[in-house]
């Protein structure tokens, strides 16, 4: 796939998951999408914890120092 975004590669790319799952969009902490994203994850799962965020964000997102 060739959207122009970076991604996360890796042995993963064997798995038989859904590609976004694969190879995530790398996005830089301190960038306003990163606390975006991670907002609105926390208030679309019942304000759930830290670490079940970062679980969900992971699923299309790689956010390093998340």
């Amino acid at each position: 796939m060739n959207d122009s975004l970076i991604r996360v590669g890796g042995r993963i790319k064997h798995a038989e998951v859904p590609f976004d799952m694969k190879h995530q969009i790398i996005i830089h902490p301190k960038h306003h999408i990163s606390s975006l994203i991670l907002r609105d994850l926390h208030e679309s799962n019942m304000h759930t914890g830290r670490n079940h965020m970062l679980s969900l964000s992971r699923e299309h997102y790689w956010i390093p120092k998340g």
